[in-house]
């Protein structure tokens, strides 16, 4: 008996579940669910004008209205369009926290949209390596999207760690990634360990390159530039020699000349070595970034938590 009992509930359990899904089907606007298939298969503009026609017609009820306007923000970033889907994605944002207002209370589908769209903005931002505008985005999707769906939470964690890593805010980073529990430990014990080892490195002194360029070449062999510490040698012994050859020849035009000569490469010598460790050193950080923002993996523009909702 208790058996029949269970299979008759088990049947009522999946009537009610599949009743629920066909009539949320039937519940999507038909032009909208095209418009989706246009989008999923790649025909980015054309999903984007028969969306615009639904919203221009005022023919798209809640929440499909918010829907169709994120996936023509979105459609714009498919294409490489930031600057278009950067300014959908902020009209939407503001268009969500006004509904938010006038009812005076948070629908869990909005609240999600809200934050995907502001992942969506934030990584734009960081695309187009305006850092500052994705920080910014950054810290709205902290303050309002603490419950929000963890893969975008830790990507956008793992984004401003790269950004501070991109300024050469090596303190910065390496207090972010202390703070930030990221899934992925391997790379996070790396960053830690090479971003520690940066902030020890001695830069070399400009001023001992500038001082040791008093002998030609020594400067930039200091900087470690070998060769052309050897050129810089070679450079001025050689018109140091024809300025001394000439003068002894009592030859005074040529030793002007050659000594106006001597004396721009020997200034320049100087300063060359100076120069010279300026750019080791910037090179130094320059390389280490790089190497660094190389283990940083950025996935493509896609939407990730509600593409359910959105019919995707």
């Amino acid at each position: 008996m208790r058996k029949i009992i269970r299979f008759f509930l088990l049947i009522i359990l999946f009537s009610s579940f599949f009743g629920i899904n066909f009539a949320y089907s039937q519940s999507i606007p038909r032009y909208y669910k095209t418009a989706v298939k246009l989008y999923r298969d790649g025909y980015y503009s054309e999903a984007r004008m028969l969306l615009l026609t639904m919203l221009y017609t005022d023919s798209l009820i809640y929440p499909f209205n918010l829907y169709s306007n994120f996936l023509v923000a979105m459609s714009y970033a498919k294409e490489a369009k930031i600057a278009q889907s950067v300014c959908q994605l902020k009209n939407l944002q503001n268009k969500i926290e006004t509904r938010i207002k006038l009812t005076n209370k948070i629908d869990p589908k909005v609240s999600d949209l809200l934050c995907e769209v502001n992942y969506q903005i934030a990584k734009l931002y960081f695309f187009e390596k305006k850092m500052d505008l994705f920080l910014e985005a950054k810290e709205y999707f902290d303050s309002e999207c603490l419950s929000s769906n963890k893969k975008i939470a830790d990507e956008l964690n793992m984004l401003e760690i790269a950004s501070l890593i991109y300024d050469m805010q090596w303190n910065d980073a390496l207090n972010r990634i202390d703070s930030y529990n990221l899934e992925n430990h391997s790379l996070q014990d790396y960053l830690k360990s090479r971003i520690i080892i940066i902030t020890k490195h001695k830069d070399k002194s400009p001023f001992l390159g500038g001082l040791l360029s008093l002998i030609p070449g020594l400067g930039h062999v200091y900087a470690g530039r070998i060769s052309d510490g050897f050129r810089s040698l070679l450079f001025n012994s050689a018109f140091s020699g024809l300025t001394i050859y000439t003068a002894i020849h009592k030859e005074y035009l040529f030793t002007t000349i050659f000594g106006i000569i001597e004396l721009t490469l020997y200034i320049s010598n100087i300063y060359g070595g100076i120069d010279a460790v300026r750019q080791e050193n910037a090179i130094y950080y320059t390389k280490n970034r790089d190497n660094l923002l190389k283990r940083i993996s950025v996935s493509n523009i896609q939407i990730i938590s509600i593409r359910k909702e959105i019919g995707l």
